[in-house]
């Protein structure tokens, strides 16, 4: 009993100086260019945020001050954006948050990490495919949402089910591009981007010069629904800003990953930002607040003014909701190829197509999920979930990079050192961001802001073992603990209408992973409790070594030679395996 828990122990809790990610079969290209990482990333954010919330976030959250929302969202997307540069560019493999959070904490809150931002993916898919839907509607002539039809239960029930045959096919769609190879995909979306930008620029140029000044201050000011409100948009929009996560998740098919997804996320990020101040801005000045269309409001506001500049707006956000739809089934679809090579879903989803080399089986799942999701589900349920799992696996994120420049497996300080200023970090956002929403009294407020401060500068006193050859995020703690307190700061303020319903998924999510465990030590177990079978040590891709130097560029100063002690004698043979692949 004590070796099947020491290697339970082992595979599922253990930080990894290696990561269980490469598949036998075969391999995915590298194929993409800084040009297509950087395309792929502007579709992601573009089409989500501008063509698909903005409306809804102006009229009834924000008003005029939706910009603050998009430029507070773009800022925290930024310090995020940093934390996963600094790991992508050393860490070149499929699976972003995932991947990191495995890398550092082992696979349990890995797999958290991981069904955050598959449920992430899923959600923010079925949203803009129907957001696609109703600026299809549009560009044919009809009001949108006219193609949606109301099933009710009975003939005199209330309750109805809305479905959306447009956005069903849009998924089918997407999934068959997919499916017929990436290097081909990325071509196709990359000319979709093209147009969806000409349409932004349109909008905005031809917007402007029509701009109402009195728009954003009356008839209740320029914060008509007050700075918490503003604060509860920033939360709403931030869904739009994923695209630089999506970005890492290609790294393992771009040519030069440590190069091109640095610089592929700094400049979808700026660019984005930039479009989305700009675009809020014009939409509140051409329309005031409380009248703008909630489902397409870019082409019904340019169409009052110029009514054949609807119609280009109209392609352009077709254009743009279609590219973020892809964006979020490609990443799901990888995301999904890595848990299975990680054997935390049935292992048969990781398979590559021998002649399109892409990963078929999960991109069909994928496909079918998110179809039913967008026939089925209305768009207002959906976009309330989709920040949650995204802003928890950014956080965990950024937190792991304040980490991981101070522990490294059998190098530097033990891990129980790290645990204190962790959680004092975590516990002293957590009262920041909920004491906000709930208006607490300011002595919380201030009892969390010394916390964090205290956990910052604990972090600040323990050697730092690990340097990047790579992009080095700079400011290091500082800047990562920053980046927890902001996400989870935006959590507090989604209030408990989404925390529950992401509470049962994370539930299913723990249940899930209970049971693939049970399922995976049986099997070990019964194959005479291998240590290597159950580690899969040959399937191990090496990640920063303990010797000094590893594969990927980085160094660390060592302070101690690795001690495989505590690990129990049924591991020897996966701690010689593991030593003999880092020399």
């Amino acid at each position: 009993m004590t070796v099947q828990y020491s290697s339970f122990r082992q595979y599922y809790v253990r930080a990894k100086d290696g990561l269980e990610v490469k598949s036998k079969d075969k391999e995915m290209r590298r194929v993409l260019s800084l040009f297509q990482l950087s395309a792929f990333g502007i579709s992601a954010i573009v089409g989500g945020g501008i063509f698909v919330v903005t409306g809804v976030q102006a009229k009834f959250n924000a008003g005029p001050a939706i910009m603050l929302a998009y430029l507070i969202s773009g800022a925290i997307a930024t310090l995020t954006a940093l934390c996963y540069a600094e790991f992508a560019s050393e860490v070149v493999i499929t699976g972003g948050a995932f991947a990191y959070a495995t890398l550092m904490y082992g696979k349990f809150v890995g797999w958290m990490v991981g069904a955050n931002t598959m449920l992430e993916y899923l959600l923010a898919s079925s949203t803009v495919a129907k957001g696609f839907a109703s600026y299809f509607t549009t560009l044919i002539g009809q009001p949108s949402g006219s193609l949606q039809f109301c099933v009710h239960a009975c003939d005199n029930s209330a309750a109805a089910i809305v479905i959306d045959p447009i956005a069903l096919a849009t998924v089918v769609i997407l999934t068959t591009i997919l499916v017929f190879g990436v290097k081909e995909s990325f071509w196709f979306n990359a000319a979709t981007v093209v147009v969806s930008m000409v349409a932004i620029l349109l909008c905005i140029f031809l917007g402007a010069p029509n701009v109402n000044r009195a728009n954003y201050t009356e008839p209740n000011g320029f914060l008509p629904f007050g700075f918490n409100n503003v604060i509860k948009a920033a939360s709403s929009v931030f869904f739009a800003y994923v695209g630089f996560d999506m970005i890492a998740n290609a790294a393992e098919e771009a040519r030069n990953p440590r190069r091109d997804v640095p610089l592929a996320t700094a400049f979808c990020l700026g660019l984005c930002t930039a479009l989305y101040a700009a675009a809020s801005t014009v939409i509140t000045g051409l329309v005031p607040y409380y009248d703008i269309d909630s489902n397409a409001p870019f082409s019904v506001a340019l169409g009052g003014i110029y009514p054949w500049a609807s119609y280009i707006v109209s392609v352009g956000a077709c254009a743009g909701t279609f590219n973020s739809a892809f964006a979020a089934l490609y990443a799901m679809s990888r995301l999904m190829v890595v848990l299975s090579r990680c054997r935390l879903i049935p292992e048969f989803l990781a398979r590559v197509s021998p002649r399109t080399e892409s990963p078929v089986v999960a991109t069909i799942l994928c496909g079918g999920i998110i179809a039913v999701l967008a026939f089925f589900v209305p768009l207002e349920v959906l976009a309330d979930l989709v920040s949650m799992g995204t802003l928890f696996a950014f956080g965990i994120v950024t937190l792991s990079v304040a980490v991981r420049a101070r522990y490294v497996t059998g190098a530097g300080i033990p891990k129980w050192r790290l645990v204190v200023p962790c959680a004092l970090v975590v516990i002293g956002s957590c009262m920041i961001g909920f004491s906000y929403y709930y208006q607490a009294h300011w002595g919380i407020i201030l009892a969390g802001g010394l916390l964090w401060i205290a956990g910052t500068l604990m972090f600040c006193t323990l050697p730092r073992v690990y340097h990047p050859e790579g992009f080095k995020v700079p400011l290091n703690p500082f800047l990562p603990c920053l980046g927890t307190l902001a996400n989870i700061f935006l959590i507090g303020s989604l209030g408990p209408m989404t925390w529950l319903p992401w509470l049962g998924a994370m539930v299913l999510a723990l249940l899930v992973f209970a049971a693939n465990g049970w399922y995976q030590h049986r099997t070990w177990w019964r194959k005479g409790g291998s240590e290597t079978h159950f580690l899969d040590v040959d399937a191990v891709t090496s990640l920063p070594s303990m010797t000094g130097s590893h594969t990927l560029g980085g160094s660390f100063q060592r302070a101690v030679p690795p001690d495989f002690s505590d690990i129990g004698t049924a591991n020897d043979a996966a701690a010689k395996a593991a030593t003999t692949m880092a020399k």
